[in-house]
């Protein structure tokens, strides 16, 4: 998926676990929300480590259940990201095997929302998923 993300990434679980923000370096991860009997934390990691420097990029996101000590599958994210107060993109993305990872074009410069490409298939739901 060629997408540009930048300062901020607010998203949530089918159940809407909560927020968490990306502050634009390495890895940061929600605290931990009770909600369905499980304790559950949503992470954002930019790969590789130095993301800026490198011409492959990559934002992986997931929700892991502590209680049960297994990543959620079959999650569904809400991906919002915001520049200078802009919002860039808003947009749900699922993942069957609950790892969703967004590869990002450092070739592309992204003025506004219109400017964002999105490689994938919308689901029944309207979701954003990965095609082979």
């Amino acid at each position: 998926m060629k997408i540009i993300l930048s300062l901020l990434l607010v998203f949530f679980v089918t159940f809407s676990i909560g927020t968490a923000f990306g502050h634009g370096a390495g890895i940061e991860a929600s605290p931990l929300i009770f909600t369905n009997d499980r304790q559950v934390k949503v992470t954002v990691e930019l790969l590789p480590s130095d993301f800026y420097k490198s011409d492959q990029k990559i934002v992986k996101i997931d929700a892991y259940d502590h209680t049960n000590r297994e990543t959620i599958t079959n999650a569904s994210f809400k991906v919002q990201v915001c520049n200078d107060n802009q919002l860039m993109l808003d947009e749900w993305f699922y993942t069957k095997d609950g790892n969703l990872i967004l590869e990002v074009d450092p070739k592309v410069i992204v003025t506004d929302r219109n400017s964002i490409e999105i490689s994938g298939e919308r689901n029944n739901f309207g979701l954003w998923e990965k095609t082979d």
